[in-house]
């Protein structure tokens, strides 16, 4: 009898701390999402407020369902470019990361380079995952005199 009490007591701490755990973590970012970026700041001449759509494949390395240190960014520059990164979770439901550089053609300088500085803020989850984001990238061009920085908001839906 005093068996079954304590794998009962045990099971029902494993039934209350594993949800706790999970929430800890933050929700599991993977998938394909569909990602409005809305332009805020430039030196290109683009108008405050311009939205651009985007696809954003996040990749979670880790078993499921926990949210992963880790993951891979696949973003679809359009043109069949695909551009990768890895971000880092810097607290639950948050990554933070660095695409590039990649080349950038600039009418001055064919050395020109971009690097993108991507947030990504879990907005929505539904059973652990996410289906919702929100966040931020700012790009710098380098070595092009023609212009060296956009900031995006960014908005998107799993797709």
């Amino acid at each position: 009898m005093r068996k079954l009490i304590l794998a009962l007591a045990a099971a029902g701490l494993m039934v209350v701390t594993v949800p706790t755990v999970l929430a800890a973590g933050g929700p599991r970012l993977a998938g394909k999402f569909k990602v409005v970026g809305t332009i805020h700041a430039n030196d290109f001449g683009i108008p405050d407020g311009t939205t651009t759509p985007d696809e954003f494949k996040f990749t979670a390395k880790c078993p499921a369902p926990r949210a992963c240190a880790k993951i891979k960014l696949d973003r679809d520059g359009g043109n069949h470019s695909h551009y990768k990164s890895t971000l880092r979770k810097v607290k639950p439901g948050v990554y933070k990361g660095t695409e590039g550089p990649y080349p950038y053609s600039c009418i001055d300088n064919n050395a020109a380079t971009f690097t993108a500085k991507h947030t990504i803020k879990v907005t929505k989850a539904k059973s652990g995952k996410a289906t919702a984001i929100g966040g931020s990238t700012k790009i710098t061009i380098a070595n092009c005199d023609a212009a060296s920085f956009v900031n995006y908001t960014l908005k998107g839906t799993i797709d």
